[in-house]
């Protein structure tokens, strides 16, 4: 199986630099390492520039002022040409046996089409504050856990590039996130997997886009109840016939 690590990215250059390194270590010679860089500062984009010229897995597309992580998402994904895309967060570090264990999954398990797996988290110092993203976000396989509280972080989600394919539409008309979106359809349709293992280690620190500022109660509420929304309305598509 062959991957496109999809890395979205803005300024942050000495956690860039840690997290391409990362994923070169891990890409093989017939993947792709996608970056789509939302207007970030000179520096970084000439960091950016000078991995594209080294390395030819790198497909590098600069924007300027793109529209911010989400539309940057929806971007990348258009341009993944691989079997499976493999979402990389600009700030994280892929362990060495991530996309090992992907692909592994994915080749033994035809019916998923969606991992979510878990993680080690780190802070801006790169010093291990928890060593279990699940439990530490209480993340569950389950109805009432997924619609109740914050679930499907992007930066722990792996896709069959096919599924991304089948349902981009949603992505871009739900008015939920990315990750949410895709996390609620693999989730409906049985082919999500909550994958009990550490394959990044996910960085949270007071700046992050994450946990900078906490929603309020009303927002958190409607967000959920949208998500409810889209979960009942949603009908999977029919294959079409030979």
């Amino acid at each position: 199986m062959t991957c496109s690590f999809l890395i979205a990215t803005y300024n942050r250059k000495n956690e860039l630099k840690k997290s391409i390194d990362s994923v070169i270590s891990i890409a093989k010679d017939d993947d792709e390492i996608i970056i789509n860089d939302d207007g970030s500062d000179q520096d970084t984009i000439d960091m950016l520039k000078s991995y594209a010229e080294s390395n030819p897995l790198i497909k590098l597309y600069l924007h300027e002022n793109f529209g911010g992580i989400y539309k940057n998402m929806h971007y990348g994904f258009q341009k993944c040409t691989k079997d499976i895309v493999i979402v990389c967060d600009s700030d994280d570090i892929m362990l060495d046996n991530r996309r090992s264990e992907i692909c592994d999954y994915f080749e033994k398990h035809q019916n998923i089409d969606v991992i979510y797996h878990n993680a080690v988290i780190i802070n801006e110092n790169d010093t291990v504050i928890n060593d279990d993203f699940f439990k530490a976000f209480n993340q569950k396989n389950s109805f009432i856990r997924i619609f109740s509280k914050a679930s499907f972080y992007g930066a722990m989600m792996c896709f069959r590039n096919s599924f991304i394919k089948k349902y981009y539409e949603y992505i871009v008309k739900t008015g939920l996130c990315w990750d949410i979106t895709l996390g609620v359809i693999g989730y409906k349709l049985k082919k999500l997997v909550f994958l009990d293992k550490k394959l990044i280690q996910y960085r949270r620190w007071q700046n992050n886009i994450s946990v900078k500022k906490k929603r309020k109660i009303t927002e958190k509420i409607k967000n959920r109840l949208k998500q409810l929304n889209f979960y009942f309305k949603f009908k999977p598509k029919k294959e079409k016939s030979e």
